[in-house]
């Protein structure tokens, strides 16, 4: 309020002091980020007038009744603790808009929706617990829930899925119990009296063979999109996502410039190996000979669009198993086979995922004599990450001993010589 002789302001949202416009948030306006602050033009420091209050005022009154409506909207449980089950606390949980795709914004406090991949991996977690005993962990009382029957049921998944799928459905039961016992007054939380084992790190590279035949594969199939990503995989050592977004626009004439996602689109300028160029130059004839304009260089020889992330492994594992075994699914969508040509699988492919790929390039760029630094400047890998990689493998292979122990020949004749 602010006194002008006789007459008094009043504005919502708005205390005045000393005439000044300032903002004091309730509590629970700072529930939700907001914080006090004077009413200021940010370029002179000028003081609002009351014109310019009112219209800030009606501004954060949009804004505070747009989160109200949006907070209105979101799935709410009944608030009859004692029965609620596993299954209705795990959907409440997942029905929060960050598990939605949508970027939660309240004042200034800002919250990324959640990756799809961490959404995809608690759905297939909320899958085995639907599955499990035909529902009987998923129709429990969250309540009355034990440690040791939760315990029970874990060990009974992992020896049906394994560990890593047990560590995604205790991961999103323990985010599920969590969001209960703060959303819904929750008392019982069962999920953290229980532990489980890290599983081995998996690291799996590729033979020069094995790649060979894995390209030949893709192309056998005239899947060529899939041996254009396996190329590009190893002479770049990108992550998957990385791969299927990148555009022909990318490349630059010092090297292909990624965007890596998962580091917040951080640049990565890597220089074109010979195959790569090849392969690229092959992808852009494609492309001419069927009149085919986009920009990505990795598409779907099917649609002409670029992959899901989901079509992809499908794609990708049909072209593993023919590589591994020489033939294909009774049904499928993906690839029928070429009669008038003879293919020889190679067997030990048959564990190789497009992940694999990544290691794959590491693995590599090690046994040509690269250091760790120079590998992740390649890969984008931290050098912990790149050594937890290599650690698996290169201490074994005589490749490795053989260039050790020539380097050390040729520097005691240096200093002998």
């Amino acid at each position: 309020m602010r006194r002008m002789g006789k007459a008094n302001i009043t504005i919502k949202y708005v205390t005045w002091r000393d005439g000044r416009p300032r903002f004091w948030p309730s509590k629970s306006q700072r529930a939700l980020g907001y914080k006090g602050k004077d009413l200021r033009h940010g370029k002179d420091g000028a003081w609002f007038s009351a014109d310019e209050a009112l219209a800030w005022s009606k501004a954060l009154g949009d804004e505070l009744r747009a989160q109200s409506a949006e907070a209105s909207q979101a799935p709410r449980l009944k608030t009859n603790i004692a029965g609620h089950t596993i299954s209705q606390i795990v959907d409440g949980f997942l029905a929060q808009p960050k598990y939605k795709g949508v970027e939660q914004v309240q004042g200034r406090r800002r919250r990324k929706a959640r990756a799809r991949d961490t959404v995809r991996t608690y759905e297939n977690a909320q899958r085995r617990l639907q599955e499990h005993r035909d529902g009987l962990l998923w129709n429990s009382p969250a309540a009355t829930l034990s440690s040791r029957s939760l315990e029970r049921a874990l060990e009974e998944i992992e020896i049906a899925h394994g560990l890593a799928t047990t560590r995604h459905v205790r991961a999103l039961l323990s985010g599920a119990f969590k969001w209960a016992c703060v959303q819904l007054n929750l008392r019982n939380n069962p999920v953290p009296a229980i532990e489980l084992p890290v599983p081995e790190g998996r690291v799996r590279f590729g033979t020069v063979k094995e790649m060979h035949k894995l390209v030949e594969a893709a192309d056998h199939l005239g899947r060529h999109s899939i041996g254009d990503s396996i190329i590009l995989g190893l002479w770049s050592g990108q992550r998957q996502g990385d791969r299927l977004a990148l555009s022909m626009a990318q490349r630059t004439t010092h090297g292909i410039l990624f965007r890596q996602a998962k580091k917040r689109g951080a640049p990565l300028l890597i220089p074109e190996a010979p195959e790569l160029v090849k392969r690229i130059e092959d992808v852009e004839e494609r492309r001419r000979k069927d009149g085919i304009i986009r920009p990505e260089m990795i598409l779907d020889e099917n649609t002409h669009k670029p992959f899901a992330s989901d079509w992809y492994r499908k794609v990708f594992k049909v072209v593993r198993d023919f590589a591994a075994t020489g033939k294909l699914p009774k049904k499928t969508k993906v690839a029928t086979w070429p009669a008038d040509k003879a293919f020889t699988p190679l067997a030990s492919l048959a564990d190789f995922n497009d992940q694999d790929l990544r290691d794959t390039a590491v693995t590599w760029l090690a046994l040509a004599g690269n250091s760790i630094p120079l590998i992740c400047s390649i890969t984008g890998h931290s050098e912990q990450s790149a050594l937890n990689v290599l650690r698996h493998y290169l201490g074994y292979h005589p490749d490795m001993a053989r260039t050790a122990i020539g380097n050390l020949v040729d520097w005691y004749d240096e200093q002998t010589g």
